[in-house]
């Protein structure tokens, strides 16, 4: 860890659990600007300024006051997206329609001031046969479609946007591609949860949302196919823990750990639980049986440090989802996780490339196009810091080997690999 590493921690954890917290020790300008500019990478800056500016942390004044005006303008683009979201949903409501509110505004409300804890979009899960119903409901309301290419009535996901451009929703028959061979069957963990779904009140307005076991779930699902990508930020650990705490009395947690124990995610989600405790958020009673877990979560820390909100921090990190990826479904078709993973890295099959590449969902057949696109874009930042073919790879085969420590590949038991 680096000094910059540590006092973005120590800020994050002064503005997620507040409490007893000290300024962090003077940097200089640079070492400032460092802090600030992984803050934006991670998208917590509002929540890292706050807690700076509330420690009195000496943050050189021409530093602090551009990032200043950027949070401000951050909080106050998630106060008008909330406002037009929570407006939309009171009139599907009316319309007879309740999609269900996953992680975004369910999440942001667990912090302590919520508009600092910023979403690009909202995601919302419907029944998988009411597709077609939901986008009669969206476009009559103004909403325009961003991924026509998408059948509304078969597709997994499709993108909706209000005219002005506030508002971006991505709406869900499951909660993940069906067809993924590394995390398609996490969807049948899902089965009926419309049926089981419970109500969390925003600012006056009901939401229906995934009731608390399948929504922590979801949310470490959900990470853990960002980690199968090209990695996730702190700031999906932050949600995951906030969420168990807040919603500990309502989760099965039985049920939780037979559920990450078939996914052999048990040493995964231990790790980002103590990540957590890094963050001054403690885990709840019922989830002791991930205190148990003997997982060292430094490697994974700072594979998240490194990988920003999504693991987009370079080109080379989103690339490497091809070893990393093609490992986990090779490992579950009974392949070796390294056999081909030079070609799997530079030319990976159309379910692996179809989050970045969504015509690929309705024309596989296109699969080529998409490596053209991708091998043509290492040309042109050929020579970038930590964006090149040859990182790419060295950078999945690093993650591959993380992978397997925290028990998600063969190769270590439980996850205790050193």
């Amino acid at each position: 860890m680096t000094a910059r590493d540590e006092i973005f921690l120590r800020l994050l954890r002064a503005a997620v659990a507040p409490g007893a917290s000290e300024a962090p020790e003077a940097l200089t300008a640079e070492g400032w600007t460092e802090v600030f500019a992984m803050a934006e990478r991670h998208h917590v800056l509002p929540l890292v300024l706050d807690a700076a500016h509330r420690l009195e942390a000496e943050v050189p004044e021409p530093v602090f006051r551009p990032y200043q005006r950027r949070a401000m303008r951050l909080v106050s683009l998630q106060a008008a997206k909330t406002a037009a979201f929570l407006e939309l949903y009171r009139g599907l409501t009316r319309d007879g329609r309740t999609p269900l509110v996953m992680k975004g505004l369910i999440c942001r409300q667990l912090y302590p001031q919520p508009d600092f804890r910023f979403s690009a979009d909202e995601d919302l899960l419907i029944p998988p046969d009411q597709g077609e119903a939901y986008h009669a409901a969206l476009t009559a309301r103004g909403m325009k479609v961003v991924t026509p290419e998408r059948d509304p009535a078969t597709a997994q996901e499709v993108g909706y946007a209000s005219p002005d451009g506030l508002l971006y929703l991505e709406v869900h028959r499951y909660p993940f591609p069906p067809d993924s061979g590394a995390y398609g069957s996490f969807d049948d963990y899902f089965a009926g949860a419309c049926g089981r779904a419970v109500t969390a009140r925003v600012s006056g307005v009901d939401l229906k949302t995934l009731e608390p076991t399948d929504h922590l779930f979801y949310l470490v699902c959900h990470a853990l196919k960002h980690f199968l990508h090209g990695g996730f930020g702190v700031r999906q650990a932050c949600d995951i823990c906030l969420f168990a705490r807040a919603w500990r009395d309502g989760v099965d947690w039985r049920r939780l750990e037979a559920q990450l124990t078939q996914i052999r995610a048990l040493p995964f989600t231990a790790a980002v639980f103590a990540v957590g405790r890094r963050l001054g958020l403690e885990p709840p009673v019922g989830a002791a049986f991930l205190k148990k877990r003997a997982v060292d979560p430094e490697p994974l820390l700072e594979d998240m440090l490194d990988a920003g909100v999504y693991g987009a921090s370079t080109l080379s990190r989103r690339h490497s989802g091809g070893v990393t990826l093609g490992a986990v479904e090779g490992a579950r078709r009974g392949a070796s996780p390294r056999r081909g993973s030079v070609t799997r890295a530079l030319f990976p099959p159309a379910s692996s490339l179809a989050e970045r590449y969504p015509f690929l969902k309705t024309r596989p057949a296109l699969v080529p196009t998409a490596w053209l696109h991708r091998l043509v874009t290492y040309a042109r930042t050929r020579g970038g810091e930590g964006d090149s073919a040859a990182e790419a790879l060295r950078l999945g085969r690093q993650r591959t080997r993380l992978l397997r420590r925290y028990g998600l590949l063969p190769g270590a038991p439980d996850g205790t690999e050193k």
